[in-house]
């Protein structure tokens, strides 16, 4: 069974707003590294440049672009990079927060016993979906949204 010792740090993408979001999940616990204190406010980095820094640096990834697990999925399988991302971009902080708040144990339990590379969709109410990242597909309900807008 994969046990990993590392503790769990949170590598939050420029989608989440740091100012409000970072701060509050500190308070609750979590260990948090956002891409604007690491990019120095920096904007339009990459997502495989973040890849490579999460991955040097043993962190977890989250984001809000759902489909970065889709575009990047050979450097996530190479780098052996675990990804979190929200269900959707479009809600405000307080509901993340919320989903973070409730997710927590689910995230660090994923984290600790899972082997990378894994991937977690996080809902707005908190529940964490977690699926091996050769295993990820798009959900039936977006390919027939896409269908729909053509």
């Amino acid at each position: 069974m994969f046990r990993r010792h590392d503790p769990c740090i949170l590598f939050m993408d420029e989608g989440f707003g740091h100012k409000e979001l970072a701060p509050r999940l500190r308070a609750i616990g979590y260990q948090i590294y956002c891409h604007q204190e690491h990019h120095c406010k920096r904007q339009g980095i990459k997502d495989d440049e973040n890849i490579r820094i999460c991955a040097a640096n043993n962190w977890l990834l989250t984001t809000t672009d759902k489909n970065l697990v889709l575009r990047y999925r050979d450097l996530l399988r190479t780098h052996k990079q675990s990804v979190v991302f929200t269900s959707n971009n479009q809600d405000r902080f307080e509901i993340w927060l919320r989903a973070f708040t409730e997710a927590k144990a689910a995230i660090e339990r994923a984290w600790k016993k899972r082997a990378p590379s894994w991937v977690g969709r996080l809902h707005q109410n908190g529940h964490l979906e977690v699926s091996p990242l050769m295993g990820y597909t798009e959900y039936q309900s977006e390919r027939v949204r896409k269908k729909r807008k053509r």
